[in-house]
């Protein structure tokens, strides 16, 4: 399933409707989901607790570049949407037409349908940054085309002036990678006793 080198994410980036199918996708999310939002507490102290876990991001939006790939678009909203339940996922396409083709053939073509419940809005670089540097959004996932280069200078100046995280490492099937885009890392540490004695 995450056989993610180069050469299985150009076969991916040539599927069609009738090819693709996220369903083992979907289930390795799920189950890695469950076990990383509930996290692990490796010290195991009955006084202490020191527990590891994931939580997903509030909000996210996912920017469609030209060249997108029609399986990673919909890769990243299954496992935001589905698995984790992100409760504001926003996409933001680039236009038709330019260099490379727009990304918007990534979301009509794979999902004018699947992608037709989430807000979504096609614009141009330039406007999409500027929304980044208003402060407009949280994270934002930026999904390329495969074996193209990262999000532009132009993102990464915005977002770094807003403070805003922005993730452009290439999709991959793996929830153990590809999921971590859309999560917070969070450390809970609870002391379980009162005057020596436990409290649980």
């Amino acid at each position: 399933m995450d056989g993610d080198g180069g050469a299985a994410r150009a076969a991916r980036a040539l599927l069609g409707d009738a090819e693709i199918d996220l369903s083992a996708v979907g289930e390795a999310d799920d189950a890695w989901a469950e076990a990383a939002t509930a996290g692990r507490d490796d010290a195991g102290l009955p006084a202490e607790e020191n527990r590891l876990r994931y939580v997903p991001v509030p909000s996210v939006t996912v920017r469609v570049a030209p060249g997108a790939a029609r399986w990673d678009v919909l890769r990243v909203l299954n496992g935001a949407v589905g698995a984790l339940g992100v409760a504001d996922v926003r996409v933001s396409v680039a236009p038709e037409g330019g260099g490379g083709g727009g990304g918007g053939g990534a979301v009509h073509a794979a999902g004018g349908a699947p992608a037709g419940f989430l807000p979504w809005v096609v614009e141009s670089d330039a406007a999409f940054a500027d929304r980044v540097r208003a402060g407009e959004m949280e994270r934002v996932r930026w999904i390329g085309p495969v074996g193209g280069g990262g999000a532009g200078r132009e993102l990464w100046e915005a977002s770094i002036a807003a403070g805003v995280t922005v993730l452009d490492a290439p999709v991959v099937a793996a929830p153990a990678v590809e999921l971590l885009t859309l999560m917070r890392e969070q450390a809970i540490s609870r002391t379980r006793h009162r005057f020596g004695h436990l409290t649980e």
